[in-house]
């Protein structure tokens, strides 16, 4: 074995660890690399930091490749390691699934590629266990033994109410069309580089073994996301590759579905409102596959508030009228989940959006009041995104670990603040 073949990977660990959006010292160390073995790495041959380049996933290199290469990102460069990374989660699912790789390794390596988005769904799973709303939510089973973990995530905020991740002033909403492209690009590199190939890959990670929950003492790495309390603390805290999906995947799809959206790249989301089916028809998959269903309820509240008639005909058409009820003389009526569309968007102010909706899908149910938080989770797949009747999409981020550098940060909505912690709130 060459030395470089221990020195790459070694270096290119230690970058990542440090390029992670959660590590407080980031900016710092990226921006102003002082540091001696900084120095001595930018000063390495140009092959050796071309191959530790290469062996950096796109959240680091993104970050990365401005200090040790003078140049870039690359898109190409970050599409050739999102494709890797896809590839190599589905090689090794198929070639045995969890016989022959442990889940806990498959996690550490999403908390590396999404950083950003795997802390979401770190967060909302406590959230939701310390309301006791897990379930409720969620077509996966997060946790066994309820009672230990409920009380044992009590005892950890009690234990650490003065940590940063506790206080709801430290959690915003950012505006994701006004983060600049360098920064965009930084914070979400899939879907800066999403292509309809991608989208279908992350959708197809929900027919994947995902929800058998690692063994006791696994080693998952917490670490990674830097969340400064220890998560095992927490008695049968069992966190699953569907815990990720249901959260974390779900907003890589959201976020790179608006992105599509927001620079007129209808070719692509035309792509994928035409998808191929995985099941007997388009609706059965809508009705089985959370990712695809809240994805394509993300493009459709889009759509509606923009009032694209093209583009909600065309997801209407395809997976929703397929089930739809027939009355009279061949009138369609909406379905349930079209109604539960409707209502959702009443509950999160977008009136006329749900109005001209109503109208166009002829529907003439009596609406039924919806909690906003509940349906930002059922109808996005998560509380932390938001879309606004101007058609704005707001990404909630926690303000510690993440900066979008000239963006406009709102506040979270003063009748929610996230339902997060409780009387430990500040």
């Amino acid at each position: 074995m060459h030395l470089k073949d221990l020195l790459c990977p070694l270096v290119a660990s230690k970058l990542t660890a440090f390029s992670s959006p959660q590590n407080p010292a980031r900016q710092t160390i990226i921006d102003d690399p002082g540091t001696k073995w900084i120095d001595s790495t930018i000063f390495l041959s140009p092959l050796l930091i071309n191959d530790i380049v290469q062996q950096l996933p796109a959240s680091s290199y993104v970050w990365w490749a401005p200090v040790l290469q003078g140049a870039g990102p690359y898109s190409a460069e970050i599409s050739n390691k999102v494709n890797r990374f896809l590839n190599r989660h589905f090689n090794l699912l198929d070639s045995g699934g969890y016989d022959n790789v442990p889940p806990e390794e498959l996690i550490n390596g999403w908390f590396t590629q999404i950083p950003l988005e795997s802390t979401y769904a770190v967060v909302e799973m406590m959230a939701d266990m310390y309301h006791g709303s897990v379930n409720i939510y969620y077509e996966t089973s997060f946790l066994s033994s309820w009672s230990k973990t409920y009380d044992s995530i009590h005892a950890l905020v009690r234990g650490n109410r003065e940590n940063p991740l506790f206080v709801d002033t430290n959690w915003k909403y950012v505006e994701l069309a006004s983060i600049p492209a360098m920064d965009f690009m930084r914070q979400f590199p899939i879907a800066q580089v999403a292509t309809y190939e991608v989208l279908e890959r992350l959708i197809k990670l929900q027919k994947t073994p995902s929800h058998t929950e690692p063994p006791p003492g696994s080693l998952i790495n917490y670490d990674l996301l830097h969340l400064g309390i220890n998560l095992g603390e927490l008695q049968d805290f069992k966190f699953t590759l569907g815990a990720l999906q249901w959260i974390g995947v779900q907003i890589i799809l959201n976020v790179a579905i608006w992105h599509l959206y927001h620079t007129g790249n209808k070719a692509v989301l035309q792509q994928f409102v035409n998808m191929p089916q995985f099941l007997a028809t388009p609706n059965q998959d809508y009705q089985q596959f959370a990712l695809l269903r809240r994805s394509l309820n993300f493009l459709l509240t889009l759509a509606t508030v923009k009032q694209d008639i093209e583009l909600i005909q065309a997801i209407t058409q395809r997976w929703l009228w397929t089930a739809a009820l027939q009355s009279g003389e061949g009138e369609i009526r909406p379905t349930y989940n079209q109604e539960m569309v409707i209502d959702c968007l009443y509950a999160n102010g977008l009136d006329k959006s749900a109005d001209y909706l109503r109208n166009l899908w002829n529907a003439n149910h009596q609406t039924e009041q919806m909690d906003a938080t509940f349906c930002a989770k059922v109808n996005f797949g998560s509380r932390w995104l938001r879309v606004t009747p101007n058609g704005s999409v707001l990404l909630g981020h926690f303000v510690p670990h993440f900066s979008f550098n000239g963006s406009v940060v709102s506040g979270i909505p003063e009748n929610e603040k996230l339902q997060k912690w409780g009387k430990y709130n500040s």
